[in-house]
Protein backbone atom coordinates (compact mmCIF):
# COMPACT_ATOMS: atom_id res chain seq x y z
CA UNK A 1 0.00 0.00 0.00
CA UNK A 2 1.38 3.41 -0.44
CA UNK A 3 2.39 5.27 2.37
CA UNK A 4 0.71 8.14 3.09
CA UNK A 5 1.49 9.57 6.05
CA UNK A 6 2.49 13.09 5.95
CA UNK A 7 3.74 13.88 9.64
CA UNK A 8 6.30 12.14 12.05
CA UNK A 9 4.12 11.33 14.27
CA UNK A 10 1.50 8.27 14.29
CA UNK A 11 -2.26 10.17 14.16
CA UNK A 12 -4.38 8.91 17.18
CA UNK A 13 -7.80 7.93 16.24
CA UNK A 14 -11.22 7.26 18.45
CA UNK A 15 -13.30 4.82 16.85
CA UNK A 16 -17.05 5.12 18.63
CA UNK A 17 -19.05 1.94 18.09
CA UNK A 18 -22.71 1.52 19.80
CA UNK A 19 -23.13 -2.67 18.84
CA UNK A 20 -19.16 -3.84 18.22
CA UNK A 21 -20.49 -7.01 16.23
CA UNK A 22 -21.81 -8.42 12.85
CA UNK A 23 -20.52 -5.75 9.61
CA UNK A 24 -19.24 -3.35 11.89
CA UNK A 25 -16.86 -6.07 13.64
CA UNK A 26 -16.07 -7.18 10.29
CA UNK A 27 -15.54 -3.72 8.76
CA UNK A 28 -12.73 -2.60 10.94
CA UNK A 29 -11.44 -6.15 10.94
CA UNK A 30 -10.86 -6.12 7.16
CA UNK A 31 -10.19 -2.44 6.51
CA UNK A 32 -8.68 -0.81 9.70
CA UNK A 33 -6.42 -4.08 9.68
CA UNK A 34 -4.77 -3.29 6.74
CA UNK A 35 -4.34 0.46 7.52
CA UNK A 36 -0.04 1.31 7.51
CA UNK A 37 0.93 0.49 11.51
CA UNK A 38 3.10 2.87 11.35
CA UNK A 39 0.92 5.62 10.53
CA UNK A 40 -1.59 5.11 13.39
CA UNK A 41 -3.11 5.13 16.88
CA UNK A 42 -6.57 3.50 17.32
CA UNK A 43 -9.05 4.14 20.31
CA UNK A 44 -12.07 1.67 20.58
CA UNK A 45 -15.10 2.93 22.49
CA UNK A 46 -17.85 0.45 23.08
CA UNK A 47 -20.28 -1.32 25.47
CA UNK A 48 -19.13 -4.75 25.38
CA UNK A 49 -15.71 -5.16 27.27
CA UNK A 50 -15.47 -8.81 25.47
CA UNK A 51 -16.67 -7.78 22.19
CA UNK A 52 -14.27 -4.88 22.25
CA UNK A 53 -10.98 -6.97 23.00
CA UNK A 54 -11.61 -9.32 20.38
CA UNK A 55 -12.08 -6.32 18.02
CA UNK A 56 -8.91 -5.16 19.32
CA UNK A 57 -7.10 -8.43 18.25
CA UNK A 58 -8.38 -8.34 14.81
CA UNK A 59 -6.48 -5.17 14.18
CA UNK A 60 -3.43 -7.45 13.59
CA UNK A 61 -0.62 -5.45 15.28
CA UNK A 62 -1.85 -1.94 15.51
CA UNK A 63 -1.42 0.17 18.60
CA UNK A 64 -4.99 -0.34 19.97
CA UNK A 65 -6.71 0.93 23.31
CA UNK A 66 -9.97 -0.06 24.70
CA UNK A 67 -12.93 1.90 26.81
CA UNK A 68 -15.93 0.36 27.91
CA UNK A 69 -18.97 2.49 28.57
CA UNK A 70 -20.44 1.70 32.49
CA UNK A 71 -23.53 0.64 30.55
CA UNK A 72 -24.38 -2.16 27.71
CA UNK A 73 -27.67 -0.90 26.81
CA UNK A 74 -27.69 2.91 26.79
CA UNK A 75 -27.16 5.63 24.54
CA UNK A 76 -26.63 8.20 26.88
CA UNK A 77 -23.72 6.03 28.25
CA UNK A 78 -21.94 5.87 25.30
CA UNK A 79 -21.97 9.82 24.54
CA UNK A 80 -20.83 10.63 28.14
CA UNK A 81 -18.31 8.08 27.43
CA UNK A 82 -16.83 9.72 24.21
CA UNK A 83 -16.94 13.03 25.58
CA UNK A 84 -14.75 12.57 28.96
CA UNK A 85 -12.21 10.34 26.56
CA UNK A 86 -12.20 13.64 24.30
CA UNK A 87 -11.68 16.02 27.78
CA UNK A 88 -8.70 13.10 28.99
CA UNK A 89 -7.10 12.47 25.56
CA UNK A 90 -5.75 14.27 22.50
CA UNK A 91 -7.46 12.97 19.31
CA UNK A 92 -6.40 13.99 15.37
CA UNK A 93 -9.33 12.51 14.24
CA UNK A 94 -13.20 10.29 15.31
CA UNK A 95 -13.91 7.72 13.20
CA UNK A 96 -17.31 6.76 14.45
CA UNK A 97 -19.53 3.21 13.37
CA UNK A 98 -23.06 3.81 12.76
CA UNK A 99 -25.94 5.92 13.32
CA UNK A 100 -26.01 6.13 17.00
CA UNK A 101 -22.14 6.34 17.65
CA UNK A 102 -21.83 8.88 14.98
CA UNK A 103 -24.79 11.10 15.98
CA UNK A 104 -23.38 10.49 20.37
CA UNK A 105 -19.77 11.53 18.26
CA UNK A 106 -21.15 14.53 17.03
CA UNK A 107 -22.73 15.77 19.92
CA UNK A 108 -19.50 15.04 22.17
CA UNK A 109 -17.56 16.74 19.34
CA UNK A 110 -19.83 20.06 19.57
CA UNK A 111 -17.18 21.02 22.19
CA UNK A 112 -13.72 19.66 20.44
CA UNK A 113 -14.54 20.22 17.04
CA UNK A 114 -12.62 17.82 15.68
CA UNK A 115 -12.33 16.10 12.25
CA UNK A 116 -15.23 13.61 12.47
CA UNK A 117 -15.52 10.78 9.44
CA UNK A 118 -19.31 8.84 9.93
CA UNK A 119 -19.34 5.05 8.40
CA UNK A 120 -22.85 3.95 7.86
CA UNK A 121 -23.20 0.25 8.53
CA UNK A 122 -26.85 -0.56 7.56
CA UNK A 123 -29.82 0.33 5.23
CA UNK A 124 -33.35 1.21 5.74
CA UNK A 125 -35.88 -1.37 4.45
CA UNK A 126 -39.65 -1.08 3.13
CA UNK A 127 -42.14 -0.24 6.32
CA UNK A 128 -39.13 0.36 8.47
CA UNK A 129 -39.81 3.81 8.97
CA UNK A 130 -42.94 3.59 9.71
CA UNK A 131 -42.31 1.47 12.72
CA UNK A 132 -40.09 4.09 14.06
CA UNK A 133 -40.04 7.44 12.45
CA UNK A 134 -43.69 7.93 11.02
CA UNK A 135 -45.80 8.08 14.20
CA UNK A 136 -45.79 10.90 16.76
CA UNK A 137 -43.35 13.29 16.22
CA UNK A 138 -41.92 11.43 13.14
CA UNK A 139 -40.82 14.35 11.14
CA UNK A 140 -39.19 16.02 14.12
CA UNK A 141 -37.39 12.74 14.88
CA UNK A 142 -36.27 12.84 11.45
CA UNK A 143 -35.42 16.34 10.97
CA UNK A 144 -33.09 15.79 14.53
CA UNK A 145 -31.22 12.80 12.63
CA UNK A 146 -30.52 14.91 9.73
CA UNK A 147 -29.37 17.41 11.93
CA UNK A 148 -26.95 15.89 13.76
CA UNK A 149 -25.22 13.98 10.55
CA UNK A 150 -24.93 17.19 8.44
CA UNK A 151 -22.26 18.17 10.96
CA UNK A 152 -20.38 15.73 10.13
CA UNK A 153 -17.19 16.27 8.13
CA UNK A 154 -17.93 12.96 5.76
CA UNK A 155 -20.32 10.58 6.08
CA UNK A 156 -19.27 7.42 4.50
CA UNK A 157 -21.64 4.81 2.47
CA UNK A 158 -20.15 1.29 2.25
CA UNK A 159 -22.18 0.93 -1.09
CA UNK A 160 -23.55 3.01 -3.91
CA UNK A 161 -26.68 1.35 -3.00
CA UNK A 162 -26.10 2.33 0.66
CA UNK A 163 -26.12 6.01 -0.14
CA UNK A 164 -29.38 5.42 -2.66
CA UNK A 165 -30.68 4.42 0.66
CA UNK A 166 -29.62 7.40 2.95
CA UNK A 167 -30.40 10.27 0.77
CA UNK A 168 -34.00 8.46 0.17
CA UNK A 169 -34.83 8.55 3.44
CA UNK A 170 -33.30 11.24 4.51
CA UNK A 171 -33.82 13.59 2.13
CA UNK A 172 -32.12 16.61 3.91
CA UNK A 173 -28.48 15.12 3.60
CA UNK A 174 -28.87 15.98 -0.51
CA UNK A 175 -28.27 19.38 0.75
CA UNK A 176 -24.54 18.37 1.38
CA UNK A 177 -23.50 16.25 -1.83
CA UNK A 178 -19.89 17.09 -0.93
CA UNK A 179 -19.62 15.30 2.40
CA UNK A 180 -21.42 11.97 1.22
CA UNK A 181 -18.57 9.63 -0.05
CA UNK A 182 -18.98 6.17 -0.90
CA UNK A 183 -15.68 3.74 0.17
CA UNK A 184 -16.96 0.31 -0.80
CA UNK A 185 -16.44 -2.52 1.79
CA UNK A 186 -13.73 -5.37 0.99
CA UNK A 187 -12.31 -8.64 2.60
CA UNK A 188 -8.92 -9.92 3.93
CA UNK A 189 -8.12 -11.94 0.45
CA UNK A 190 -5.72 -13.84 2.70
CA UNK A 191 -8.11 -14.98 4.65
CA UNK A 192 -9.99 -17.26 2.03
CA UNK A 193 -7.34 -18.42 -0.37
CA UNK A 194 -5.03 -20.37 2.12
CA UNK A 195 -5.38 -24.36 1.67
CA UNK A 196 -7.34 -26.04 4.03
CA UNK A 197 -6.91 -29.71 5.18
CA UNK A 198 -9.49 -32.40 6.82
CA UNK A 199 -8.30 -31.39 10.81
CA UNK A 200 -10.11 -27.14 9.50
CA UNK A 201 -13.29 -29.03 8.63
CA UNK A 202 -15.91 -28.11 11.13
CA UNK A 203 -18.65 -30.56 9.76
CA UNK A 204 -18.89 -33.97 8.09
CA UNK A 205 -20.52 -34.00 4.65
CA UNK A 206 -22.71 -37.06 4.11
CA UNK A 207 -21.94 -38.98 0.52
CA UNK A 208 -24.29 -37.68 -2.03
CA UNK A 209 -25.26 -34.93 0.35
CA UNK A 210 -25.39 -31.03 -0.88
CA UNK A 211 -25.03 -28.61 1.87
CA UNK A 212 -26.37 -24.82 1.86
CA UNK A 213 -24.66 -22.46 3.81
CA UNK A 214 -25.78 -19.70 5.80
CA UNK A 215 -23.89 -17.25 7.76
CA UNK A 216 -25.14 -14.29 9.69
CA UNK A 217 -26.95 -13.03 12.78
CA UNK A 218 -30.54 -14.96 13.13
CA UNK A 219 -32.88 -11.60 12.69
CA UNK A 220 -35.28 -10.93 10.14
CA UNK A 221 -33.41 -8.56 7.96
CA UNK A 222 -31.24 -11.42 7.35
CA UNK A 223 -34.17 -13.59 5.92
CA UNK A 224 -33.71 -16.90 7.87
CA UNK A 225 -37.13 -17.39 7.70
CA UNK A 226 -37.22 -17.41 4.23
CA UNK A 227 -34.60 -20.16 3.92
CA UNK A 228 -36.42 -22.10 5.99
CA UNK A 229 -39.27 -21.72 3.55
CA UNK A 230 -36.89 -22.31 0.34
CA UNK A 231 -36.17 -25.73 2.02
CA UNK A 232 -39.64 -26.53 2.93
CA UNK A 233 -40.35 -26.40 -1.10
CA UNK A 234 -37.44 -28.30 -2.16
CA UNK A 235 -38.30 -31.16 0.66
CA UNK A 236 -41.72 -31.37 0.44
CA UNK A 237 -42.81 -29.73 -2.61
CA UNK A 238 -40.11 -30.34 -4.95
CA UNK A 239 -39.67 -34.12 -2.94
CA UNK A 240 -35.65 -33.28 -2.89
CA UNK A 241 -34.23 -35.38 0.11
CA UNK A 242 -30.05 -34.96 -0.34
CA UNK A 243 -29.94 -31.34 0.61
CA UNK A 244 -29.40 -30.45 3.97
CA UNK A 245 -28.63 -26.61 5.43
CA UNK A 246 -25.65 -25.85 7.53
CA UNK A 247 -26.28 -22.69 9.68
CA UNK A 248 -23.47 -20.19 10.84
CA UNK A 249 -24.55 -17.42 13.44
CA UNK A 250 -24.10 -18.31 16.66
CA UNK A 251 -27.56 -19.35 19.13
CA UNK A 252 -28.94 -15.65 19.78
CA UNK A 253 -31.08 -13.73 18.78
CA UNK A 254 -34.55 -15.12 16.89
CA UNK A 255 -33.15 -18.92 16.81
CA UNK A 256 -35.31 -20.55 18.82
CA UNK A 257 -38.51 -19.01 17.00
CA UNK A 258 -36.50 -20.23 13.80
CA UNK A 259 -35.89 -23.85 15.36
CA UNK A 260 -39.55 -24.18 16.38
CA UNK A 261 -40.63 -23.74 12.82
CA UNK A 262 -38.13 -25.46 11.43
CA UNK A 263 -39.74 -28.56 13.94
CA UNK A 264 -43.56 -27.64 12.88
CA UNK A 265 -42.52 -27.89 8.96
CA UNK A 266 -40.59 -31.30 9.90
CA UNK A 267 -37.65 -29.77 8.61
CA UNK A 268 -35.47 -30.88 11.50
CA UNK A 269 -32.83 -33.17 10.06
CA UNK A 270 -32.20 -30.92 7.46
CA UNK A 271 -30.83 -28.46 9.16
CA UNK A 272 -27.63 -28.04 11.12
CA UNK A 273 -26.98 -25.58 13.82
CA UNK A 274 -23.20 -24.27 14.28
CA UNK A 275 -22.12 -21.82 16.62
CA UNK A 276 -19.80 -18.66 15.82
CA UNK A 277 -16.57 -19.11 13.98
CA UNK A 278 -13.37 -16.62 14.13
CA UNK A 279 -12.65 -17.73 10.20
CA UNK A 280 -15.45 -19.35 8.36
CA UNK A 281 -12.95 -19.97 5.37
CA UNK A 282 -13.19 -23.55 6.27
CA UNK A 283 -16.73 -23.73 5.79
CA UNK A 284 -17.21 -21.78 2.74
CA UNK A 285 -14.77 -23.97 1.37
CA UNK A 286 -16.70 -27.26 2.00
CA UNK A 287 -20.22 -26.20 1.55
CA UNK A 288 -21.98 -26.95 -2.21
CA UNK A 289 -23.44 -23.54 -2.52
CA UNK A 290 -24.09 -20.41 -0.30
CA UNK A 291 -27.62 -18.73 0.41
CA UNK A 292 -28.16 -15.52 1.32
CA UNK A 293 -31.62 -14.74 1.65
CA UNK A 294 -31.12 -10.70 3.25
CA UNK A 295 -33.83 -8.55 2.50
CA UNK A 296 -31.17 -5.44 2.39
CA UNK A 297 -27.36 -5.15 3.03
CA UNK A 298 -25.18 -1.86 3.01
CA UNK A 299 -22.58 -3.94 1.39
CA UNK A 300 -22.72 -7.87 0.99
CA UNK A 301 -19.49 -8.92 2.58
CA UNK A 302 -20.69 -12.46 3.13
CA UNK A 303 -21.50 -13.17 -0.82
CA UNK A 304 -17.26 -11.41 -1.37
CA UNK A 305 -16.28 -14.41 0.53
CA UNK A 306 -18.00 -16.94 -1.06
CA UNK A 307 -17.13 -15.82 -4.48
CA UNK A 308 -13.19 -15.28 -3.40
CA UNK A 309 -13.65 -18.94 -2.27
CA UNK A 310 -15.14 -20.33 -5.64
CA UNK A 311 -18.20 -21.21 -3.90
CA UNK A 312 -21.70 -21.00 -6.07
CA UNK A 313 -23.97 -17.81 -4.93
CA UNK A 314 -27.54 -17.89 -4.53
CA UNK A 315 -28.96 -14.50 -3.08
CA UNK A 316 -31.73 -12.24 -3.07
CA UNK A 317 -31.10 -9.29 -5.20
CA UNK A 318 -31.80 -6.88 -2.61
CA UNK A 319 -30.00 -3.52 -1.70
CA UNK A 320 -26.19 -4.24 -1.06
CA UNK A 321 -26.55 -7.48 -2.16
CA UNK A 322 -26.90 -7.02 -6.06
CA UNK A 323 -24.55 -4.43 -6.44
CA UNK A 324 -21.62 -6.98 -4.66
CA UNK A 325 -23.13 -9.57 -7.12
CA UNK A 326 -23.56 -7.88 -10.25
CA UNK A 327 -21.36 -9.24 -12.91
CA UNK A 328 -20.39 -12.58 -11.12
CA UNK A 329 -21.65 -15.94 -11.82
CA UNK A 330 -24.08 -15.84 -9.02
CA UNK A 331 -27.81 -16.50 -9.23
CA UNK A 332 -30.19 -13.74 -7.99
CA UNK A 333 -33.62 -13.81 -7.51
CA UNK A 334 -36.36 -11.87 -6.56
CA UNK A 335 -36.64 -10.96 -2.91
CA UNK A 336 -38.84 -12.96 -1.01
CA UNK A 337 -39.34 -15.39 -3.78
CA UNK A 338 -38.75 -18.62 -1.64
CA UNK A 339 -40.42 -20.53 -4.55
CA UNK A 340 -37.67 -19.03 -7.49
CA UNK A 341 -34.55 -19.56 -4.83
CA UNK A 342 -35.82 -22.98 -4.36
CA UNK A 343 -35.45 -24.11 -8.38
CA UNK A 344 -32.38 -22.17 -8.74
CA UNK A 345 -30.43 -24.33 -6.20
CA UNK A 346 -31.96 -27.56 -7.96
CA UNK A 347 -30.90 -26.09 -11.07
CA UNK A 348 -26.77 -25.59 -9.28
CA UNK A 349 -27.54 -29.39 -7.97
CA UNK A 350 -27.97 -30.65 -11.22
CA UNK A 351 -25.26 -28.66 -12.78
CA UNK A 352 -23.10 -28.83 -10.29
CA UNK A 353 -19.86 -29.20 -12.36
CA UNK A 354 -20.48 -26.39 -14.48
CA UNK A 355 -21.42 -23.85 -11.98
CA UNK A 356 -18.48 -24.38 -9.69
CA UNK A 357 -16.02 -24.68 -12.75
CA UNK A 358 -17.74 -21.21 -13.25
CA UNK A 359 -16.90 -19.96 -10.15
CA UNK A 360 -13.76 -21.30 -9.79
CA UNK A 361 -12.96 -19.49 -13.09
CA UNK A 362 -14.05 -16.34 -11.48
CA UNK A 363 -11.92 -16.40 -8.09
CA UNK A 364 -8.97 -14.11 -9.42
CA UNK A 365 -11.01 -11.54 -10.45
CA UNK A 366 -13.23 -11.55 -7.22
CA UNK A 367 -9.93 -11.25 -5.41
CA UNK A 368 -9.22 -7.83 -7.47
CA UNK A 369 -12.61 -6.97 -7.10
CA UNK A 370 -13.17 -7.28 -3.50
CA UNK A 371 -9.71 -6.83 -1.59
CA UNK A 372 -9.62 -4.39 1.85
CA UNK A 373 -6.29 -3.61 0.96
CA UNK A 374 -7.81 -0.88 -1.72
CA UNK A 375 -10.84 0.10 0.85
CA UNK A 376 -8.21 0.80 2.98
CA UNK A 377 -6.33 2.56 0.74
CA UNK A 378 -9.13 4.98 -0.22
CA UNK A 379 -9.72 5.14 3.68
CA UNK A 380 -6.18 6.29 4.75
CA UNK A 381 -6.47 9.02 2.07
CA UNK A 382 -9.69 10.05 3.26
CA UNK A 383 -8.26 10.37 6.66
CA UNK A 384 -6.01 13.15 5.44
CA UNK A 385 -8.01 14.83 3.28
CA UNK A 386 -10.77 15.61 6.10
CA UNK A 387 -8.04 16.53 8.84
CA UNK A 388 -6.35 19.23 5.99
CA UNK A 389 -10.10 20.52 5.09
CA UNK A 390 -11.45 20.59 8.38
Amino acid sequence: MKNLNKSPKRLKVLIPIRYPVGGIRTYLKYTHGCLDKNSFEFTLIAPSEIWLTRTRDDFGGHDVKIICTKREDSSSSLLCTIFTTLLKNKYDLIHSQGYTAGMMSIVANLFFRLPHIITLHRTFGEGQLVNTFWHKYAFAKQRIIEFLLIRADVIQAVSNDAKENLLEYFPGLNKIPQKIKVIRNGICIEQFTWSTDEADKPFVKEKDQFTIGFFGRYMPEKGFNYLIETMDIIVHGLGIDNIKVISVGGFGAFIREYQNEIQIKGLTRYFVFLDFFENIAPILKEIHILAIPSLGEACGLIAMEGLVCGTPVVAFSCLGLREVLRGTPATMVPVRDTERMAHEIIRIVNNYHEVKSNCLDFMEEAKQRFDSKKTANQLQILFYDVMQTS
